[in-house]
């Protein structure tokens, strides 16, 4: 079959893109971690720091959740795992929370696993001959 060399190839690359990201995410998680325990930096500050591994595992579904609520699909899953993370990371701004920060990076991590295998599920169905 003509292109399935080449999409196979693209499905590849775009699943070894996903593995160092969630690897280059948990990396940034654990730095974010001991900063948080060996600096006394204020909520905001600690914002910005979960702020960088949450973004790089996170682009992909917040930008899923926008173009889903652009095309008026309000309730799909990157919608709800946007507004769930974004609610733990808006929880230690009330007065007296504990910041969530940690939990809100955690939990988009664990979904792009699930995306990653479920990608890799679905390559591996393409791929086989039927």
């Amino acid at each position: 079959m003509p292109g399935s060399h080449s999409h196979e190839h693209h499905h590849e690359h775009n699943l070894r893109e996903q593995i160092v990201k969630i690897a280059v995410t948990v990396v940034l998680l654990i730095a974010a971690v001991l900063i948080e325990k060996h600096t006394s930096l204020t909520t905001w500050q600690l914002l910005l720091v979960y702020l960088v591994p949450y973004l790089l595992i996170g682009f992909d579904t917040l930008k899923e959740a926008a173009e889903g609520l652009a095309h008026g699909e309000a309730f799909n899953e990157h919608f709800l795992m946007s507004v769930a993370t974004i609610g733990a990371l808006c929880i230690g701004f009330l007065p007296g929370a504990e910041t969530q920060f940690p939990e809100a990076v955690f939990v988009m991590l664990f979904f792009q696993v699930g995306e990653l295998f479920e990608g890799y599920a679905e390559g591996k169905a393409t791929a086989s001959p039927i």
